[in-house]
């Protein structure tokens, strides 16, 4: 009864968090009203906003921090977003479809065919150039803890397993003899993480979320990203978790690697360094940063900034947009580099550890469930 309470409490504490980032008021002075009851389940859960990756959500903590008396209240006002009585209203509409799809029963998942050799070899055979080494898996396995702390699936128990599996799984990406290296090419360095990461479980919880996870932190290294659905990806995740990648449960550790690197190859598309993938809530903050004004219209979004103005359909707030929409809206609206705004302006802190955990977030989600 006692854990019941303390979830429902947090969830609460959650949407009023994200009601009052997106610029409720009312949301903010009910958090300080209610402070007395929700401090007991929901002060670890404030020190945790505070550090987020997103600004409204840091600056919103500390501002209630610095009203019950938990710390300072000094808020970057000029990165908080006005957004719109609209928009805020989707945000809250989006948070009860979320709540209802995860009420949702897990989706079974589509045996896979064996693969066939790739005929693409335009890009996914392309020389891999950086890698992924342990510091980076015990960074990405951080984030997921924390990121899934108070979701209905958290990794628990969290933390390295054996560390000498972590080291085996992470070193499959440099198998060779000599100066010969067996995987050579991103799919194939790609896939031996994979099978890695999932199948040595390094970690006690979470081994094929924080293996999904660095291999897409692999992919952005080297240029690359999965051009793929999420019931796709989720299948194919569980066929390599259940050991049928390959078509066959008794295939050897190599003929799985090469069955991986294949799918991979099929589904491998170049990524612009200079944009990433993410959703409309994500971007409208951004876009604030730099002058634009956000009005609603009808079931249309308005963004002006100075004589340029751009129309988006008002969707789903969590729709995740592709890499080259958003350099559209950037380009429309004069925000690129030859404008005087960089990427690492726009984007800000944002890493794409976080851009890629946002946009599987429901696949990370059902991963943990099975």
């Amino acid at each position: 009864m006692t854990a019941n309470l303390t979830r429902l409490r947090r969830r609460r504490f959650s949407r009023l968090l994200e009601a009052a980032a997106a610029g409720d008021g009312a949301a903010r002075q009910s958090i300080v009203e209610q402070w007395s009851d929700l401090e007991p389940d929901c002060r670890s859960l404030l020190d945790e906003y505070t550090k987020h990756f997103y600004q409204p959500f840091r600056n919103v903590a500390l501002w209630i921090r610095g009203k019950v008396g938990q710390g300072d209240s000094q808020v970057d006002e000029s990165q908080t977003p006005e957004i719109s009585r609209a928009i805020l209203e989707a945000t809250l509409a989006d948070q009860e479809r979320r709540t209802e799809r995860e009420r949702q029963p897990v989706r079974r998942a589509e045996p896979l065919r064996a693969q066939r050799p790739s005929t693409k070899t335009r890009f996914v055979d392309q020389e891999i150039q950086s890698f992924v080494d342990v510091a980076d898996a015990l960074a990405v396995h951080a984030r997921l803890v924390s990121d899934f702390l108070f979701s209905p699936d958290p990794i628990d128990p969290p933390g390295v397993k054996s560390m000498d599996m972590l080291a085996s799984a992470i070193s499959r990406q440099h198998t060779g003899m000599g100066s010969k290296q067996k995987y050579e090419s991103v799919r194939e360095v790609a896939a031996s993480l994979l099978f890695g990461m999932i199948l040595d479980h390094p970690f006690h919880n979470g081994n094929k979320r924080t293996a999904l996870v660095l291999m897409l932190q692999l992919l952005d290294r080297n240029h690359s990203y999965l051009n793929v659905s999420e019931e796709e990806l989720f299948a194919f995740l569980l066929s390599v978790a259940e050991h049928r990648i390959a078509g066959n449960e008794r295939a050897s550790p190599d003929d799985e690697v090469d069955a991986i690197a294949t799918w991979l190859g099929d589904h491998i598309e170049h990524l612009d360094k200079h944009e990433y993938p993410m959703t409309v809530r994500e971007l409208l903050p951004r876009l604030e940063k730099f002058g634009t004004k956000i009005k609603s219209s009808k079931k249309t979004l308005v963004l002006a900034r100075g004589d340029r103005t751009k129309r988006i359909v008002l969707m789903d707030l969590g729709k995740v947009l592709a890499p080259s929409t958003v350099h559209d809206i950037r380009r429309e609206l004069r925000l690129l580099e030859g404008d005087g705004v960089t990427s690492a302006m726009f984007y800000g802190d944002a890493e794409p550890v976080d851009i890629w955990i946002n946009k599987y977030r429901k696949l990370l989600r059902d991963l943990a469930k099975v």
